[in-house]
């Protein structure tokens, strides 16, 4: 406790320090005067209250850790995040976070990147039923890849913006909301800038560590364990660097490089090169490594045009060792590339945008085995705990890629208008063609369940079978005649294959917005907006109509006392996720085999029949949201205040279910897809910030204070969880019977958060000095854990209710802050450093993750946590 109070009084004792300068507003060089640099969060570009954007000077300046766009979103009201996003126990991964806007699940927000589509529809949010939490991408068949295709990093990046209402209709393809991220532009004649940032960690009592853990259960495992799902140890790299040239009036050239990567440490068994029968364990290092290589380049035509063309390559490896074991090295790529093109056009009839992209995206794993064994502990089969399984293998190599070409077309009409009226049309024209397919390379196979051999004359025929002797008093199989061998009875065979599909797609939208100036009684302007979305995959052309309102309070428009009401009635219509088709086509490459007795193969005679899905997709709606919203927006003098009130209906969401067998009022082994998912959020933000920088001194002060309150039911967490219709229908919750659908959802649900960022920078000299804070405050929540299960009659039938009950996860505040100082060492070369300090107070703050049986896990985020950046620019 004295360590954190001393740390704080000293981090307010240089904030205070930089606050007692004198108070003037610019500064003298020698070399003239220049206006501060100013840090702002902007929502002025969204006349109907649609959403925030954060400058370029609030990326640079804001704490931020590994460097992915999601995180810096966390200082905007109405995004949540993933509960499992800062687990203590995994401090060395580097994905980017999973967020939700507005209610939405993370796998229907629009990620955008320079207005062309980065949105992973292969498996972004795809978790099969079993999909657990408790184990890393690596260490599970199936694996749940992110929804947001490319891992940008923000050092490329002028502006990243969200919509969370009030959408206009040229954007579609969401039920959450829009993240667009918009790359820099050269700007200098000449300019560089190369940075080094380094983070590490280390649980071993008394090692040096940059990085505090707290550990939920027992740290001593914690500290043994050589699973990626647990690391004590890690370290991470950051490289960053671009060039840019304006080569002259008309061309400029922007080029970046940046990487992340994190190693974290882990022990394999593998064989003895000397003594194959041998197993040895050696130590690995898993590795996450993130790499963009980014080209701009914008030429100026003529006044009448303007051009830029851009080029990313974004791949992601994930390196991947499966805990205890033999032969489980798997390495996960994911990302790809992004090429586009885009023209600004005055014509006679007014301005035109128009936009072309060529996408490249996948989630590829290469395995060191091509399947998976699990043995019961014998005198070959020994590298693992006694009293448990011993396994060995892999998950075999895998391709899912997606391709995208797409052509954008925005015609803004010159508007009409009068002394009192003014007409602004807008319309447009998407038409794009993706193609994905799903390949497995190799036949794979996990093959399970050992069965004793009785026979000691039984000579193994193959390699599922061993004759070293098993212990009879084992206790994970049956002793009789065990110690004659093993053999493996169960096999999940996945059949070398390919599934391919592709879709059309064909977008229009138009917008109409009207002004009316009604004199000393204000303004009213209003936004009629349609967009029809079709594509060859699903079948289906829906409308989505789009409405917003705004009232302009007459008074105070001279002295920054502006008040606007609005109020805005939208449909969002979701994407058609591949993954849907190809996760189907996948189960219809598996076959299963049961065998009894070792002298039998794994063939026709031991297939075990399964059906695969008979969904056919054309039928199924299109998800949609339905959305209603009101919002305040008031200036008083250097304050900007939002408040916005959102009510979302999710309807005819996608969900996956099982078919019931009449004959036994049971589950069957067939799966369908469905449109019973539903949802319905309700949630208040309020912001206020100061639109200019307060000017103390030397020193530019920034402030933005946001709350949002969320309140979510939703009928489903994931569009792939199984359940039941019948036989997992009800639900005991607050000891009263009802719908498994209608309780409340498990994440990505915080009830209310406030957030709190101020930062302050000086300039004096040829120094630049920066405080950025950041404090949070999560409300507690009620955390669902299934405790028991029960048979009950309702409505005349026998049915299966699962009793819930509500463990509450306690409040918590946190403090993230960022140090920096840079100096003009001649001619605009600039040394800079900036430290960024996660979790201050290194405060124990519970979070939860779900496990395959749908009940919580109960875990800590990482305690303090040091990032140290050292840089040149130019």
């Amino acid at each position: 406790m004295s360590k954190n109070l001393s740390l704080v009084a000293s981090l307010f004792c240089l904030s205070s320090s930089l606050l007692a300068e004198d108070n003037n507003t610019s500064v003298s060089t020698g070399g003239g005067h220049y206006t501060l640099e100013a840090s702002v969060v902007e929502a002025s570009n969204y006349p109907y209250s649609s959403g925030q954007s954060l400058n370029e000077s609030f990326i640079k300046n804001a704490p931020n850790g590994n460097g992915d766009i999601t995180s810096l979103l966390k200082v905007l009201p109405n995004v949540q995040f993933d509960n499992n996003q800062l687990n203590s126990n995994t401090p060395g991964e580097i994905d980017p976070a999973n967020i939700s806007i507005s209610g939405g699940l993370y796998y229907q927000n629009s990620f955008l990147l320079d207005g062309m589509s980065m949105n992973n529809d292969l498996s972004g949010g795809v978790n099969k039923p079993g999909m657990n939490e408790d184990y890393t991408p690596g260490e599970q068949r199936e694996f749940s890849g992110r929804s947001q295709g490319l891992n940008i990093d923000s050092f490329l990046l002028e502006n990243i913006s969200v919509q969370d209402s009030n959408i206009g209709a040229s954007y579609g393809g969401f039920t959450g909301g829009v993240v667009e991220a918009t790359t820099k532009k050269a700007q200098k004649e000449f300019g560089a800038n190369f940075a080094y940032q380094i983070s590490q960690g280390n649980a071993s009592p008394g090692a040096f560590s940059l990085t505090q853990y707290h550990i939920y259960g027992n740290e001593e495992e914690f500290l043994n364990s050589s699973s990626g799902s647990n690391q004590p140890k890690f370290i991470k790299h950051s490289f960053r660097s671009s060039l840019e040239s304006r080569i002259n009036d008309k061309l400029g050239i922007i080029a970046s490089f940046t990487t992340t990567q994190s190693f974290i440490p882990v022990k394999e068994f593998v064989q003895d090169q000397n003594t194959p029968s041998n197993l040895v364990s050696v130590n690995r290092k898993e590795k996450r490594q993130s790499y963009n290589f980014f080209i701009k380049a914008d030429y100026q035509v003529n006044d009448d045009i303007a051009l830029e063309t851009s080029y990313a390559f974004m791949p992601q490896y994930n390196k991947y060792y499966n805990a205890d074991y033999v032969n489980s090295g798997t390495t996960i790529k994911s990302g790809g590339h992004n090429l586009g093109a885009k023209a600004y056009i005055n014509n006679k009839f007014g301005f035109l945008t128009a936009q072309t992209s060529f996408s490249y995206l996948e989630e590829s794993r290469r395995s060191d085995a091509k399947g998976t064994k699990t043995w019961i502990y014998s005198a070959d089969k020994n590298w693992g705990d006694p009293n448990d399984f011993q396994y060995e293998g892999s998950f075999g190599d895998e391709d899912n890629i997606q391709s995208d070409v797409e052509l954008k077309l925005n015609q803004s009409f010159e508007p009409y208008y009068n002394d009192n009226f003014e007409n602004i049309f807008n319309a447009g024209f998407e038409l794009g063609y993706t193609k994905a397919h799903f390949k497995r390379l190799s036949e794979s196979s996990d093959v399970l369940s050992p069965f004793g051999i009785e026979d000691p004359n039984y000579v193994c025929q193959d390699e599922y079978c061993s004759s070293a002797p098993v212990d009879p008093s084992n206790n994970l199989i049956d002793p009789t005649g065990a110690n004659y061998g093993q053999f493996l009875g169960v096999m999940n065979k996945y059949k070398k294959g390919k599934i391919s599909l592709d879709s059309t797609n064909l977008a229009f939208f138009i917008e109409d917005e009207l002004k009316f100036d009604l004199d000393n009684k204000g303004d009213i302007n209003t936004r009629l907006g349609l967009r029809m979305d079709y594509d060859t995959y699903m079948q289906k052309a829906p409308i989505a109509p789009r409405f917003s309102l705004k009232y302009i309070a007459p008074w105070g428009r001279d002295d920054r006392l502006n008040t606007n009401f609005i109020f805005g009635a939208n449909r969002y219509y979701g994407r058609n996720l591949f993954a849907y088709r190809l996760a189907d086509g996948k189960s219809a490459l598996e076959e299963n085999y049961f065998r009894m007795d070792p002298n039998q193969n794994f063939d026709e005679n031991t297939l075990v029949n399964a059906v695969p899905n008979n969904t056919s997709f054309k039928k199924l709606k299109i998800p949609y949201d339905d959305e209603l919203s009101v919002s305040l927006t008031q200036e008083f003098y250097h304050f900007d205040l939002v408040g916005k009130y959102i009510h979302r209906f999710g309807r005819d969401q996608i969900q996956r279910n099982c078919i019931i067998d009449p004959t036994s009022n049971a589950c069957s082994s067939v799966y369908t897809y469905d449109n019973t998912g539903r949802s319905d959020s309700d949630i208040i933000t309020l912001s206020v910030q100061n639109s200019n920088p307060f000017a103390l001194g030397f020193i530019d002060n920034y402030f933005l204070f946001a709350f949002d309150y969320t309140q979510t039911k939703r009928s489903y967490n994931d569009f792939n969880d199984e359940f039941d219709p019948i036989d997992r229908e009800y639900a005991e919750y607050q000891g009263s019977i009802i719908k498994l659908k209608d309780l409340p959802s498990s994440n990505f649900t915080r009830p209310y958060t406030l957030r709190l960022t101020s930062t302050h920078q000086l300039k004096k000299g040829r120094t630049t000095w920066l405080l950025n804070n950041f404090f949070r405050y999560r409300g507690a929540y009620q955390a669902l854990v299934n405790t028991s299960e029960r048979m009950q009659n309702i409505d005349g039938l026998n049915r299966r209710v699962y009793v819930y009950e509500n463990e509450r996860i306690a409040g918590n505040f946190s403090w993230d802050m960022r140090v920096g100082f840079d100096i003009d060492i001649s001619k605009g070369n600039i040394f800079y450093t900036n430290i960024d300090i996660l979790n201050v107070l290194n405060r124990r703050i519970t979070t939860t993750g779900k496990t395959a049986t749908r009940t919580i896990k109960k875990t800590y985020e990482t305690g303090r946590q040091f990032w140290v950046e050292v840089g040149y620019r130019y």
